[in-house]
């Protein structure tokens, strides 16, 4: 038999001769499928019969969601813990900046207040975070919705409770240390006395000066003016305006803004003017910003001397009262002689 012969037993390929495969005695494409799968059955069932295939292990830690811990909020609940703003209150704060709010931060925000144009109006955002950085350099404010909250709430208290110092200061020295003096400690009296302490000028009314006498007439028909020392130092502005000089005092001298205090004082002249007349009750008082420094120094000066005495004396003259002005322009004169205005 040849070797030609036996072609015939090969079934030919697509150009009339059989393909490599089929030459060289390989298995076909389809043969060489068929074997594939029947090997990935085999091993599937290899796996099945040693589990090795959808094995189940079972943990040895147990995994429950974190909410035993005191502090811990969930996140959709977060947004539903804010306290009522009146029921805020220091303790709401986080405990590790409690105590420098109190001792640090409300004192800058009293100094900030005090040297103000405009003391009664409410801070901004932008300044409650400037001097709270100062205070709190890693603790942002503006970033944390919660803590602004709690701290603009606490800042509200510390402002009113500022402004009602002087108020409440005015009150009592007036009638803790000034209405005793009286010769007599009448009603009436007492009611001549803070007629005579706003009569004049609004520029140069007696209760600003440490310093007041009326001037005996020169000759009839004329008269000189008042004598008057003092702008501002007279014993009941010292004792008032010494309550927010005391309240600043925790501020390191170094630290201390070299702002003067015009805002403390205007809520001073305020507070006394409300107290001797019921018929200056508005907060329309403008301000005269031309002060030298030299009497700057002697008004505050004459503050924290004031702040830090616990008696005071005034020389309680009661003049004839004279009929209290209409209020004008807050520009006020004064006859220090060392004193020129600017």
């Amino acid at each position: 038999m040849s070797i030609s012969s036996l072609r015939g037993d090969v079934p030919p390929s697509s150009g009339g001769a059989g393909s490599d495969v089929d030459q060289m005695g390989g298995v076909s494409d389809d043969a060489g499928e068929l074997a594939e799968r029947r090997g990935l059955a085999e091993k599937s069932k290899a796996s099945l019969r040693y589990g090795t295939k959808n094995t189940q292990y079972k943990s040895l830690a147990t995994i429950v969601p974190t909410t035993s811990v005191p502090s811990f909020v969930p996140p959709s609940a977060s947004r539903h813990q804010f306290k009522k703003k009146e029921d805020v209150r220091l303790s709401d704060l986080p405990q590790h900046l409690q105590h420098n709010f109190d001792a640090i931060f409300s004192p800058r925000l009293r100094e900030y207040l005090g040297s103000s144009q405009t003391p009664w109006d409410v801070p901004t955002k932008t300044t409650i975070n400037d001097l709270w950085k100062k205070v709190f350099p890693s603790v942002p404010l503006l970033e944390d919705a919660h803590l602004y909250h709690i701290v603009s709430k606490l800042i509200d208290d510390r402002v009113s409770s500022w402004r009602n110092k002087f108020a409440k200061g005015a009150v009592d020295y007036l009638t803790k240390s000034i209405f005793p003096q009286l010769p007599d400690n009448t009603k009436e009296q007492r009611a001549l006395w803070c007629a005579w302490a706003i009569s004049g000028s609004d520029r140069q009314q007696p209760f600003y000066y440490l310093i007041y006498e009326d001037a005996e007439d020169a000759e009839e028909g004329s008269s000189s003016g008042p004598i008057t020392k003092g702008i501002f130092q007279s014993s009941i502005i010292s004792a008032v305006l010494g309550l927010h000089v005391s309240g600043i005092s925790q501020i390191a001298p170094a630290l201390r803004s070299e702002n003067k205090p015009i805002g403390a004082l205007v809520l001073t002249v305020q507070a006394v003017k409300r107290d001797f007349s019921k018929d200056n009750w508005g907060d329309t008082v403008r301000r005269h910003e031309g002060k030298e420094q030299k009497q700057w120094e002697k008004i505050t000066e004459a503050a924290a001397r004031t702040s830090k005495q616990k008696r005071e004396t005034i020389s309680a003259m009661v003049p004839q009262a004279t009929a209290a002005s209409s209020e004008s322009d807050f520009e006020l004169a004064d006859d220090d002689e060392d004193i020129v205005e600017g």
